[in-house]
């Protein structure tokens, strides 16, 4: 397979509630495509942080006094990045997934779960990052497109 796309990236909580997109030619019609996906860390480790971000949460959303300890039924928070993939002609599909490694395949005869198999057609394609939520200071990304 030759590799067609490779992006890494750093994004902070700031970028939540993004999109960030990604495109790629296709010059020749492909019979397999492959996306690699990877992002970490996933779950934010830090209590104090994980308290003072929940209970923020909790009184921004209506709770009148919350608990002590009641922060903890919430938590671990984690990091949470989804992806969408556009061909030239049409919308392919999306993996909205909790995991944090994640490979899919497009073809004629397969596609992965989420995801409508077909032709893959030459011209620009998309793969859209949906940033639901950064919860660390810092996530790292990496996205990889194979073909052939």
């Amino acid at each position: 397979m030759e590799k067609w796309l490779h992006v890494s990236g750093s994004i902070d909580p700031l970028a939540s509630q993004t999109h960030i997109t990604y495109t790629f030619p296709i010059l020749e019609q492909a019979s397999m495509i492959r996306i690699e996906f990877n992002y970490a860390p996933k779950t934010l480790t830090d209590a104090a942080q994980t308290q003072t971000i929940i209970e923020s949460a909790m009184v921004r959303y209506g709770y009148d006094a919350p608990q002590e300890h009641e922060w903890q039924k919430y938590a671990p928070l984690q990091n949470l990045i989804t992806l969408s993939v556009d061909d030239p002609q049409t919308h392919r599909g999306q993996a909205h997934r909790q995991d944090s490694q994640q490979t899919h395949f497009l073809s004629i005869d397969h596609a992965s779960p989420g995801f409508w198999k077909g032709s893959n057609p030459v011209g620009e394609w998309k793969v859209i990052l949906s940033v639901h939520s950064i919860v660390t200071p810092e996530c790292h990304y990496q996205l990889e497109v194979w073909g052939d």
